[in-house]
């Protein structure tokens, strides 16, 4: 009884419900776990909306806010709930006025004991935001996302993360190289131009991305770590080259120096994109890479950025690549399966600290993803 009160059946705050058994005081306590003499009151753990009516001795009732507002009821399999009604009329769909009580009552409610409801009630906001993005809905169509969290871009994945990767959080994005991955990164780079967010790309070859330097002078910086960098592109204010990945500090110098440099305070999300990290696993080795990253990652947090750092598992041995993982707080991981329509590439949520996702897989469609980035092009040209 007590799990099913705990699951979330589109009940509101204010609701109360009464429950059948409460005619014997000792099956209500058996129910509400309570030990023997003990009033059986189940108001705390953040009941998912639904607020129990606790029952005192052989049926005397300990009303909370039955006095305070009009009540229509209906019956349930557990007993009655007595319903909430908003100037005389009941809610006519209580799903979509969850969110609306709840974040009246964070407001109004100002305890210590009151902080676990406010943590449940944003976690509800970020679901009722996440359900809100119909699978047709493009990153172009719902360009302000989830707030807290930052678009991908593609909006299967993003609903896959409920709203997008979390803000300040590093993410390792696990994938062979293939189009689909790089097809990703360019969606990642590309919303955060198009937002208007200062965006960061870290990378040996700039491919396709050197074009964002010259459409997106402002907000978007390139950083090549290539001995050949001056025959890549041209120099450009938004473009820093460096002579390789061989010289770590080097990089971490020119990283903290274009940050520095950026507006304070931090007036928009900020994005980067790591596309060396499988370069500077090859050439320093796990020990090396993880230092540089532990010392590079609270920097970037701090500044306010969201990271993507880009890592080829086919590139290393376990022991080293695992070591590596360890550093970043969420993986999102492309590979191949085999399926009825033959080998197709996935995409798949393996972790995300203190954060909830959907653990389903994704099949990632190379067609798909070209049309959702040329669909954003349209709806918000650079």
């Amino acid at each position: 009884m007590f799990d099913m009160l705990r699951e979330n059946r589109g009940f509101r705050e204010k609701d109360a419900t009464l429950i059948v058994t409460c005619i014997s005081r000792r099956l209500v306590e058996m129910g509400a776990g309570c030990r023997s003499n003990t009033e059986p009151e189940i108001l705390k753990e953040a009941l998912s909306s639904t607020q129990v009516i606790g029952f005192l001795a052989y049926g005397e009732l300990s009303f909370t806010h039955l006095l305070q507002e009009p009540y229509v009821y209906n019956f349930s399999c557990w007993g009655t709930t007595l319903r909430s009604v908003i100037d005389g009329k009941e809610e006519a769909n209580p799903e979509e006025a969850i969110g609306t009580r709840l974040r009246e009552t964070s407001h109004q409610r100002m305890g210590a004991g009151e902080r676990i409801e406010n943590v449940t009630s944003g976690i509800k906001r970020e679901d009722s935001a996440a359900r809100a993005l119909p699978k047709s809905k493009t990153a172009a169509e719902a360009p302000q996302g989830v707030p807290g969290h930052v678009a991908t871009g593609y909006a299967d994945l993003d609903r896959l993360l409920r709203g997008g990767i979390p803000e300040n959080y590093t993410v390792a994005l696990t994938a062979p190289s293939c189009d689909e991955r790089e097809l990703l990164v360019k969606s990642f780079l590309e919303t955060g131009v198009r937002k208007g967010e200062v965006t960061f790309y870290l990378i040996v070859d700039p491919g396709d991305a050197e074009s964002l330097t010259k459409e997106a002078h402002s907000n978007f910086h390139l950083f090549i770590c290539n001995p050949q960098a001056d025959s890549m592109t041209k120099s450009l204010t938004n473009v820093t080259k460096l002579k390789g990945v061989e010289n770590l500090t080097e990089i971490s110098i020119a990283l903290t120096s274009a940050i520095r440099k950026l507006d304070k305070p931090l007036r928009n999300q900020r994005r980067f994109c790591i596309g060396i990290t499988s370069d500077v696993l090859l050439q320093h080795r796990a020990v090396q890479t993880r230092r540089w990253l532990t010392g590079l990652i609270p920097e970037l947090r701090s500044a306010g950025f969201t990271s993507l750092a880009v890592i080829d598992p086919q590139m290393h041995p376990f022991d080293e690549l695992h070591a590596i993982l360890g550093v970043f707080e969420g993986e999102i991981n492309v590979y191949e399966k085999e399926s009825d329509k033959g080998l197709g590439k996935y995409v798949k949520i393996k972790k995300m600290i203190n954060q909830r996702y959907v653990k389903d897989e994704l099949c990632l469609a190379k067609e798909d993803l070209q049309n959702e980035i040329k669909r954003a092009k349209r709806g918000y040209p650079l």
